[in-house]
């Protein structure tokens, strides 16, 4: 058997879904579901049992992940810290800046082994990818293992985070930076990181309401409150627009019905206030994943295509350190393209 088809199963495993599991080893959903199925005959036990919608690890799947868990976490250390002695990855900071939602969600699992075994790792992060930010404010710490990671939120006036982090990283003041929808830049190189799904949720309260019928059609959703981040406004094709703007655009073609309800800088505000029963909102799925699965919120509409938002590692041109190369490349082979 390949050690390949446990990581895959701790990964559904620990995660909960197939879908996030193969959001976090950066392959496709069928990829992962045809792993545990092959684990599964070769063990000859049934690994889960799908439970309205949600996989539930069987008793012989909670016995194995005990087993298997521990000596797979450490042979992944071990390799972690065979790469960062080989690239000197602890010989000085990988400065990093983003949306700290996202940084959380998505770019810090990717790097924690790299941490762990001797990266040091700074975070620059802003109330959002397009809220306020220029310049650099206190650091604190996040994190910390044989290498270490701080945080540090840069405030400002006038210019979106994104943009000006992008600044920042041309006067290198950061190494790279993560970026919310389209860059229009000379003098940097931009990479896909994938894009995020944008749903619109609501606690179950809300759903009930709702129901029988769906919300398929705009007036279903008149005069419910509405909880919009205003921090979140696009540099791309939908400029000016926050997530519920973007959101209603495309899939209703036309602007919110109502007034908001709750207007906010940070996208986390508005998730507690969704699970609290506020009312509804436009949220990318790695916030809202977690919340999904335990029932917390519930998915009001499912319009095909979805409304989705792309995310792009932006770095400046010419050489790196061998410290952020390692970086670059780990992020972008696990949830991009690699240059």
């Amino acid at each position: 058997m390949d050690l390949h088809l446990f990581r895959t199963f701790l990964a559904v495993y620990r995660t909960g879904s197939a879908s996030a599991a193969a959001r976090l080893l950066g392959c496709a959903e069928e990829e992962v579901a045809g792993a545990v199925r092959e684990l599964a005959g070769h063990v000859g036990r049934p690994l889960f049992e799908r439970c309205d919608g949600v996989l539930v690890p069987t008793a012989y799947a909670d016995a194995l992940a005990r087993e298997a868990g521990p000596p797979l976490d450490a042979l992944r250390t071990l390799m972690a810290r065979v790469e960062t002695e080989h690239a000197g990855l602890g010989d000085a900071p990988v400065r990093l800046g983003g949306p700290s939602d996202y940084l959380t969600a998505r770019i810090l699992p990717e790097l924690a082994d790299l941490i762990a075994a001797g990266l040091h790792l700074h975070l620059t992060t802003g109330p959002g990818p397009r809220a306020s930010a220029a310049t650099a404010g206190t650091g604190t710490g996040a994190l910390s293992g044989a290498g270490g990671a701080t945080s540090s939120t840069s405030t400002g006036a006038g210019t979106g985070a994104g943009r000006g982090l992008i600044g920042e990283l041309m006067e290198d003041r950061v190494d790279l930076v993560v970026v919310e929808g389209r860059v229009r830049r000379r003098g940097v190189l931009v990479r896909s990181l994938g894009e995020e799904e944008l749903l619109l949720v609501a606690a179950p309260s809300w759903a009930r309401r709702l129901r029988p019928a769906p919300a398929s059609r705009l007036p279903d959703l008149i005069g419910l409150p509405l909880l919009r981040a205003t921090g979140h406004a696009a540099e791309g094709g939908a400029a000016g627009m926050d997530d519920v703007a973007r959101y209603w655009d495309v899939v209703f073609g036309s602007a919110p019905p109502h007034a908001d309800a709750l207007t906010c800088a940070e996208r986390d505000a508005l998730v507690a206030a969704a699970v609290a029963g506020a009312g509804v909102t436009v949220l990318p799925r790695h916030l809202c994943d977690d919340h999904l699965r335990r029932g917390d919120l519930v998915v009001l509409y499912e319009p095909e295509p979805a409304p989705a938002e792309r995310y792009s590692l932006v770095m400046r041109t010419g050489p790196a350190t061998p410290a952020v190369t390692t970086v670059r490349d780990r992020l972008l082979t696990r949830l991009g393209t690699a240059p």
